[in-house]
């Protein structure tokens, strides 16, 4: 539980929500939201201080690459002594390539993740998740304490999403 503000326990009633098939959630101050409503440029600066990098599980160095991707095996160039015209060409050829497969190349990636600042927490996911929340109010503070965690997607309407 996060305590918000402090009141007597005793006046607090629990609410529990389901928010169903979304990628990201925002907690927080509600003049925050309306910002966000009107300046799209906000949640993409909250978006990008809410990445992490994490290692690539499907990095490939160029060597590996050129053997089992282009079942054509290269040595890297820093390995080789000398080289023909036609293997400088064909580095050339299959650095571009492996430049491009970035799902292979990139030895770091972006992931989504989350960031806690005053406003509140924004919190995003690679997949469409349930956020269960489990809410304390209180009758004259409002939400005053809130507990959450996600589950699978149970949402049916997630094939009509689209990144803006």
């Amino acid at each position: 539980m996060i305590p918000l503000a402090p009141v007597d326990l005793g006046q607090v009633e629990n609410e529990y929500r389901i928010i169903r098939g979304t990628k990201c959630m925002f907690i927080g101050d509600f003049e925050k939201i309306l910002d966000m409503e009107t300046d799209i440029g906000v949640y993409h600066d909250l978006c990008n201080q809410a990445t992490i990098k994490v290692a690539n599980p499907d990095y490939m160095d160029f060597e590996t690459y050129t053997t089992k991707i282009l079942n054509d095996p290269l040595k890297s160039i820093y390995d080789v002594k000398q080289v023909s015209v036609e293997q400088a060409k064909k580095y050339m050829e299959y650095g571009i390539l492996y430049d491009k497969d970035e799902v292979r190349s990139n030895k770091l990636i972006l992931k989504p993740y989350f960031v806690s600042f005053d406003e509140g927490v924004l919190i995003l996911t690679d997949d469409f998740v349930d956020y269960n929340l489990d809410l304390q109010i209180d009758p004259e503070f409002g939400v005053v304490g809130c507990t959450f965690w996600m589950t699978e997607n149970s949402s049916h309407y997630t094939q009509y999403y689209k990144e803006l």
